[in-house]
């Protein structure tokens, strides 16, 4: 296959439900890491299950396929970042899943470099409200807290708006299903959910309080 047009990057979802075996999973990353461009992004974002139980490293299998071992790494990628999405419900925001997530970069020209040369319309376009409450206490964070129901298309949508620009495309994969294009919006966070810190008291064995 083949999608290159502009510059592009990858995203690949994987549910706890899907069948990839070990091989099958390296493949399918090797084939999708063809398709990025120079300087282009590999979103990794999978499941995982709320009990304890042995589970595959999907994020560490991607990383040493495409970027070899600790003692001898493959300069043609690097690792950007790496973070949690907690899933919730959304009536009572309960906690219903745990995703991980993973981004690796090809080697080329960084994003923020093409901000030098953008007119005037692309950078308002590409504007990222930084100080809205739910982008200081969760987008820029590497702990997410989204709506179940919306998790994967508002993931994808922050790391569109985030790390690419207007004029570029992502590319999703879902499990084993065809490729969809992820449109350029705007982030919009006005439905986002926004965390609230809760203070605990802490105290000594004489029950005074230590802080």
């Amino acid at each position: 296959m083949s999608i290159l047009k502009d510059k592009t990057s990858i995203a690949f979802s994987v549910s706890k439900s899907s069948n990839y075996s070990l091989l099958e999973f390296e493949s399918k990353i090797r084939e999708l890491s063809e398709e990025i461009s120079s300087g282009g992004y590999l979103f990794l974002l999978t499941e995982y299950s709320q009990d304890f139980q042995l589970t595959v490293s999907y994020e560490s299998l991607a990383l040493r396929t495409l970027m070899g071992s600790p003692l001898n790494r493959n300069t043609d990628w690097l690792f950007f970042g790496n973070g949690v999405i907690r899933g919730y419900t959304p009536t009572k925001k309960k906690l219903s899943s745990t995703w991980q997530w993973v981004i690796l970069q090809k080697s080329g020209e960084r994003t923020l470099a093409k901000r030098h040369t953008a007119s005037q319309l692309q950078l308002s376009k590409s504007a990222i409200p930084v100080s809205h409450p739910a982008f200081t206490r969760d987008v820029a964070n590497n702990v997410w807290h989204l709506n179940e129901s919306t998790l994967i298309k508002t993931s994808l949508h922050r790391f569109r708006a985030l790390l690419t620009w207007p004029d570029e495309q992502l590319i999703h994969f879902h499990n084993l299903q065809k490729k969809t294009n992820i449109s350029y919006l705007k982030m919009d966070l006005s439905q986002d959910l926004i965390g609230v810190a809760k203070k605990t008291i802490y105290y000594w064995d004489s029950l005074d309080t230590l802080f």
